[in-house]
């Protein structure tokens, strides 16, 4: 049996429709390939000038505060070494000035002790006229210094040993304490030799715990057999010496 296929022809009204629409979407195509990118662009020309010349201007400020903070870091630490040096140079003076009023002070103290002895009665013969103290920077050591005078014996020097004995309290009890106890030395005296007057010094270490009451300084002949002078005196510190 035969088969037959029935095929409907396209009228002229659509195949014309077709082509305007093909001509239109080429149109479009063209325009905005073509046409459309100049136009835009021409638009949009001074307002992209005006955008990169604002941010060639701020690449500028931003260069030129960058230098500034530089500049600034650079003051800021020649101000700070400046200040330091400026304090330090301070520590030193004021160390310097606290070095010699301390000095000062200490000489004067000293000046007057000295002047109290020559201004005491001048007895005849051998005499200890005083007793100087002051504590060292180490803790429990002093430095002593004790005068001696004689007059009214003549031109002749004379030679001897000076004893010294501290007594005090040690944890709670009475102790005496020689010359042999607070020094290197074992020896329990120091020799001294004077026409008219003269000074013996040196340093003395106490043990820790010890408080010293009163200080007695003898004066014996060169060999000890004969005592020449004595006197006590209370314990008195004069001040401290720092270093």
């Amino acid at each position: 049996m035969e088969s037959f296929v029935i095929t409907r022809k396209q009228p002229l009204l659509h195949l014309l429709l077709q082509a305007v629409v093909l001509v239109v979407v080429l149109g479009l195509l063209i325009w905005f390939v073509f046409v459309a990118p100049g136009k835009t662009g021409e638009a949009y020309q001074p307002r992209l000038v005006a955008l990169t010349g604002h941010n060639m201007e701020l690449q500028r400020q931003n260069e030129r505060l960058l230098a500034e903070k530089d500049l600034f870091g650079r003051q800021l630490a020649m101000l700070e070494e400046s200040s330091i040096i400026d304090q330090l140079a301070l520590d030193t003076l004021r160390g310097e000035l606290k070095d010699m009023q301390d000095s000062v002070f200490k000489f004067k103290q000293e000046l007057e002790f000295y002047q109290s002895v020559l201004n005491a009665s001048q007895s005849n013969g051998l005499a200890v006229q005083g007793l100087y103290v002051e504590t060292m920077p180490r803790l429990h050591r002093f430095r002593y210094k004790i005068v001696l005078t004689r007059f009214g014996k003549g031109n002749k020097s004379i030679e001897g040993r000076l004893l010294m004995k501290l007594s005090g309290d040690l944890q709670g009890k009475s102790k005496i304490l020689g010359l042999q106890d607070l020094t290197l030395d074992e020896k329990p005296f120091v020799t001294f030799s004077l026409k008219n007057f003269t000074v013996v010094e040196g340093l003395l270490d106490v043990p820790s715990g010890f408080t010293p009451s009163q200080a007695q300084v003898q004066l014996n002949n060169s060999d000890g057999k004969r005592v020449l002078a004595e006197r006590t005196f209370d314990w008195r510190v004069a001040n401290v010496v720092e270093e």
